[in-house]
C-alpha cells in the first residue's frame, strides 16, 4: 500500500472526487452517497446512467484512460506482444505456476501457447471431471486452457474456443489441435443457449468492466446446460482497499467503501461479481488468489476473484 493510499489521502481524493460529482451531475451529497452506496444489480435506470457518468468523473480523477471496448482488449495485446508485460505482468510458466496449473500439463503445452498466456488465474478449481463432456473457452487466447481441456479429458472431450483475434487462435490451433475455433466475442456468439457442459473465462474482458459484467455473466450462463459449470476469473476491487475506504468514512457504512473501491480502482467488487453470477440462477462458490497482475510498486487496489457457478 503506497502513501498515496493511507486513508487520510484516500479522503481527500474522495473528497474532491465527490465535490466535482455534486456540481457536474447535480446531484446532493446525501443523493450522491445513495449512489455509491447502491450495489450494481440493484441500481434502477436512472441510477445506472448516473453511476455510468460517475465512473467516467472518477477515470478523470484517478487519471485512467476510459474503459471503452478496445482499450482492455488493446491493454491485454500489447501485455502478449511483451511491449510492458516483463515488467508489469507475470505471464508464461511463471504465470501459470503461480496459478497452480500442473508441471505434468504444462509440459505438454507448445512454447509459443504458453508465452502468449495471459489469463487471470486457475479456472480448473472447482470445475469436475471432462470425459465426454462439451466445453467452451471464451476469450481462449493462445489455447492454453483448451490444450489443459484435451489433456484432462484425455482427448474426449468436444472443445470449442473462441476469441477476438484470429493471430492468437493461430496459436490456440497448435496448443489443442482437435477444439472448433470460432472468431468472435461474447455479445455476437453463432452459438445456442445451453449447448455446453463447461464454460470458461479466464480473464475474459468484459467481465473486467463494471458496466458490463453482469450482461456478460448472463451471457455466459447461458452458454450452460442445466447443470453445467461456468468458471471465471476477474480482477476486482481488493478488499484491502475496502477496508481503507471504511476506515477513511467511518461513518458511511461498508456499502459506501465498497462502492468507492469500485470508482478508485475501476474494477467490481467482489460481491459485485458473485451478484453477478448469481442473478442468472446459479449455486456458486468462490475462491480468492493473489493477483500477479499489480505494478512494480503495488498499491493494493485489486486482487485476483475466480468464481465458480454451476447453472440451475
Amino acid at each position: 500500500m503506497s502513501e498515496c493510499d493511507e486513508p487520510d489521502s484516500l479522503r481527500r481524493v474522495v473528497e474532491h472526487l465527490l465535490s466535482v460529482a455534486q456540481r457536474q451531475l447535480c446531484l446532493s451529497a446525501a443523493a450522491l452517497r445513495r449512489l455509491i452506496a447502491t450495489p450494481a444489480v440493484s441500481r434502477s435506470p436512472d441510477q445506472r446512467i448516473a453511476y455510468q457518468a460517475l465512473g467516467s468523473l472518477a477515470d478523470s480523477a484517478m487519471h485512467r484512460r476510459p474503459l471503452a471496448p478496445g482499450v482492455v482488449d488493446g491493454f491485454y495485446s500489447s501485455a502478449r506482444e511483451g511491449h510492458r508485460g516483463e515488467e508489469a505482468f507475470a505471464g508464461g510458466v511463471e504465470a501459470l505456476l503461480m496459478h497452480g496449473y500442473s508441471p505434468r500439463v504444462i509440459s505438454k503445452l507448445p512454447t509459443d501457447a504458453i508465452s502468449r498466456f495471459l489469463g487471470l488465474g486457475n479456472v480448473w478449481v472447482g470445475v469436475g471431471q471432462l470425459r465426454n463432456k462439451r466445453v467452451i473457452d471464451v476469450g481462449c487466447g493462445s489455447g492454453v486452457d483448451l490444450g489443459v481441456a484435451a489433456c484432462l479429458a484425455a482427448r474426449s472431450a468436444f472443445l470449442v474456443g473462441v476469441d477476438k483475434r484470429p493471430d492468437l487462435l493461430e496459436v490456440a490451433a497448435k496448443a489443442c489441435p482437435e477444439a472448433a475455433l470460432i472468431v468472435g466475442d461474447i455479445d455476437a456468439l453463432p452459438l445456442a443457449d445451453g449447448t455446453f457442459d463447461v464454460v470458461l473465462a479466464n480473464g475474459l474482458p468484459p467481465l473486467q468492466r463494471p458496466a458490463t459484467l453482469a450482461a456478460t455473466a448472463g451471457a455466459l450462463h447461458r452458454l450452460a446446460v442445466p447443470g453445467g459449470t461456468i468458471a471465471a476469473t476477474v480482477i476486482i476491487a481488493s478488499s484491502v482497499l475496502t477496508s481503507r475506504l471504511a476506515d477513511a468514512f467511518p461513518s458511511d457504512g461498508i456499502a459506501f467503501a465498497r462502492g468507492l473501491a469500485t470508482l478508485i480502482s475501476g474494477k467490481p467488487t467482489g460481491q459485485d461479481v458473485m451478484a453477478a453470477f448469481e442473478t442468472p440462477g446459479a449455486a456458486v462458490t468462490q475462491q480468492r488468489g493473489n493477483n500477479p497482475y499489480c505494478e512494480i510498486a503495488p498499491r493494493a487496489r485489486t486482487e485476483m476473484f475466480t468464481v465458480t457457478a454451476t447453472r440451475r
